[in-house]
């Protein structure tokens, strides 16, 4: 059967995503994407690894995505439909990297994602900034640009206005919220379509060029240990995707165990692995966990949830109640269960905790944050967190495409909801622009303040 043929099929007879898993039937055995290993590396990809990625896209979303309740108005169907006609229509491999994170952008999700490591080689990634939205203005974090400094107000991005450019661009940035992805604009740089260098433009009216080609993400861990007064001892957590440090956190603990209180700062920590081990040496009373739910694949549901679409008389109103029904039991149903009740287990460090948040905390730093806040046990201060965990199914296509898909919803144990919310400070303290600029920071300082009541 050809692909001629499959195109004829899926335009007279039968739907577009079953003629491509037809396809990929033929080319691959079960729904395992096969992918040749010699694969061109260039700016192309044949129509047969295009269908096979988007055939096991279809699938995986079907079966292990929890998050429909965060996209209610999102018709996936057609959204689908759309990206199989803007893949199909050309082998270009930055078109369909950019269709594809379209697809999953629409998905509304931090952990469901999709990544091309041969765009992100072409696209030269790193800009040397990093960049917030404070305010309702676009403001530079931590810069390797001189001409940039801390605080920087940037309103434009190759002569646009950066609230246009946004706009514009939005659709293909992944998050679980708008502050989430605005915050991740200038980490996209593969939407930036002006080559290796782009403009940006500034409050004061300068213009400066940024040079893809210089710079590399080591800037981005800045971790300058501040001196505390005596009783007192800091860390900064700046990551939990290695046991190194967790190791690290804990050893910490025994060597200040008899300080009267421990500041332990997690802002900018965008998670890894749950540090299961560090909250077992800090929690001293229990405390529930989350409480999740994940997608629940069942055929009979599925046939259920089918019957508004073969009834005759659709217009009645028992149909419009019938199918309101169908809709609230049996459409993307879910299998939810509560959290468990944690107990302490021989905690290393009993003295007064405080732990520093902000919105770059995300994922397994939520998953530190919330059992230290459910418990309470620390003091939370500074900023609401990202949002977001999950649980994520990866696939590896190739050694370059990768993509998630988030089979976890998780809520706090009350079931409020958390995915795109967040974990609310004690003591909320958002640092101003004028504090930016002078390089103050205002959520260590009221730490310190609560640490000497």
């Amino acid at each position: 059967m050809g692909i001629a043929l499959l195109r004829e099929l899926s335009e007279r007879m039968l739907p577009q995503w079953l003629c491509l898993g037809l396809l990929t039937a033929l080319a691959c055995v079960g729904m395992r994407v096969c992918v040749a290993a010699d694969a061109p590396q260039g700016a192309a990809l044949p129509l047969e690894e295009r269908v096979q990625i988007a055939a096991q896209i279809r699938s995986d979303v079907e079966q292990y995505f929890a998050h429909w309740q965060g996209v209610g108005t999102l018709d996936f169907d057609t959204a689908y439909a759309d990206y199989l006609k803007e893949i199909t229509r050309t082998d270009d491999r930055r078109t369909f990297d950019l269709a594809t994170m379209k697809l999953f952008a629409s998905l509304a999700n931090a952990h469901t994602d999709f990544m091309d490591n041969w765009l992100l080689r072409v696209s030269q990634p790193y800009s040397g900034l990093r960049v917030h939205y404070v305010g309702h203005e676009w403001v530079v974090m931590n810069t390797q640009h001189p001409e940039l400094p801390r605080g920087t107000v940037i309103t434009s991005i190759d002569g646009r206005p950066v609230d246009d450019y946004y706009a514009d661009k939005s659709r293909y940035i992944y998050g679980s919220n708008d502050l989430a992805r605005r915050n991740s604009l200038f980490n996209y740089l593969s939407l930036f379509e002006t080559g290796i260098t782009f403009d940006v433009g500034t409050a004061r009216g300068n213009t400066i060029r940024i040079d893809r080609r210089r710079h590399s993400p080591s800037w981005l861990v800045r971790d300058v240990t501040p001196k505390m007064p005596d009783g007192v001892a800091y860390t900064h957590i700046t990551r939990f995707d290695y046991p190194r440090f967790e190791d690290d956190a804990i050893a910490f603990l025994k060597a200040n165990v008899r300080a009267n209180t421990i500041i332990i700062d997690v802002r900018g920590n965008k998670g890894g692995n749950t540090p299961s081990r560090l909250l077992a040496a800090l929690i001293t009373q229990p405390y529930r966990d989350w409480t999740v739910a994940s997608a629940m694949s069942v055929g009979l549901l599925k046939t259920y949830g089918s019957f508004v679409d073969h009834t005759s008389e659709k217009d009645s109103p028992e149909t419009y109640g019938f199918q309101d029904g169908m809709n609230t039991y049996f459409n993307r149903p879910m299998m939810y269960w509560p959290g468990r009740i944690r107990l302490p287990d021989h905690p290393i460090y009993t003295g007064r905790l405080i732990v520093l948040t902000d919105s770059d905390c995300a994922s397994s730093c939520e998953d530190f944050v919330m059992p230290l806040k459910a418990s309470h046990r620390a003091t939370i201060v500074g900023d609401r967190t990202y949002g977001s965990s999950g649980q994520p199914i990866i696939r590896k296509i190739s050694d370059d495409i990768t993509y998630r898909i988030s089979a976890k919803r998780m809520f706090f144990a009350d079931g409020a909801p958390f995915e795109g919310v967040g974990i609310a400070p004690d003591v909320e303290v958002v640092p101003t622009l004028r504090q930016i600029r002078a390089n103050e920071d205002p959520v260590l300082t009221k730490a310190l303040g609560l640490a000497r009541q």
